[in-house]
């Protein structure tokens, strides 16, 4: 579990960075994450899915802004605000390059909070490379019968924004903008979920997403 009042200055990075090196990677280094709620239980989990190098390993950081001058490096581009920043945990990859991290957490504590996740990958051979940067957010209102829900996450490497609303009335319109324009709108169904996605390439830091329901808002983020 993090806290965002935590902070790994750049240093951490420069230490990182500071490994011994050799050529850089020829292949991308990527990480996906997803946030899904149950308000059963009163949880949310965050999954982050990472691909790179066969048997090596990415180190996850967490972040709750993305910098809006990302850090330029000769093993990728840092996005991550690095004043929020800070370390999860290591992932190790299995032959096929794949592994995979998850939490658990009470759903207040990230309710209404945008979190970035980005990763250092490094192969057996000490090569470090960045990983591209995904982020997950979700929001939870418990004053509503059963409790209502927003939860979306984006991945930069495909530019995909996966969202999902829950605890919707039936029917309900649910319509996402970006910087304030429509980009998508789905239908809640009998069971009160509603699910879409669109395509956003290039999100950055201060861009807005909003979901209104029913022409109301609902909720804002700011990357």
């Amino acid at each position: 579990m993090f806290h965002a009042t935590t902070t790994i200055r750049r240093s951490v990075l420069n230490a990182v960075f500071g490994l011994t090196l050799t050529t850089a990677m020829a292949s991308a280094q990527i990480l996906d994450a997803t946030v899904v709620q149950d308000p059963t239980l009163g949880t949310a989990t965050y999954t982050i899915d990472v691909g790179g190098p066969p048997r090596g390993a990415m180190v996850i950081f967490g972040s709750t802004n993305l910098s809006t001058a990302p850090l330029m490096t000769p093993y990728g581009r840092w996005d991550l605000d690095t004043r929020s920043q800070l370390s999860l945990g290591v992932v190790p990859m299995d032959e096929q390059g794949y592994g995979q991290w998850e939490i658990t957490v009470p759903i207040d504590l990230t309710t209404n909070m945008n979190l970035c996740f980005q990763g250092i990958a490094i192969d057996p051979s000490h090569t470090v490379r960045c990983s591209s940067w995904s982020s997950a957010y979700q929001s939870y209102e418990s004053k509503f019968i059963g409790g209502r829900g927003l939860a979306g996450d984006y991945c930069s490497q495909c530019g995909r924004y996966r969202f999902v609303g829950i605890g919707l009335p039936k029917g309900s319109k649910l319509v996402v903008k970006v910087n304030g324009v429509p980009v998508c709108l789905v239908y809640a169904m009998s069971n009160g979920r509603a699910a879409g996605r669109f395509n956003h390439k290039g999100l950055k830091a201060g861009d807005k997403i909003s979901f209104w329901v029913d022409g109301k808002l609902a909720s804002t983020l700011t990357h």
